[in-house]
């Protein structure tokens, strides 16, 4: 199994990095035409949170972000970016 090395972007670059998922995920939203109350159902967590993470208001955790994708039918995925 391969090993990896953590190198983390300056924080602008992480800023903009989890906005992207973020947007990804409303797209996603949209797209299946799932209202955010019926994303916060399905993840078990308050429509307040979808709106949050939505808006860009909060810093989910890698948790909140995966309970979220998995109720939208998605998954996250790593992908070589060299490629």
């Amino acid at each position: 199994m391969k090993s990896y090395s953590l190198l983390l972007p300056p924080d602008a670059q992480v800023r903009a990095t989890m906005q992207k998922l973020l947007d990804a995920v409303r797209h996603a939203r949209y797209q299946q035409c799932v209202s955010q109350s019926e994303l916060a159902e399905a993840a078990s967590m308050p429509q307040s949170v979808i709106a949050r993470l939505e808006s860009g208001k909060s810093n989910p955790t890698l948790k909140t972000l995966l309970t979220v994708v998995a109720a939208l039918g998605l998954e996250l995925q790593l992908v070589d970016a060299s490629s």
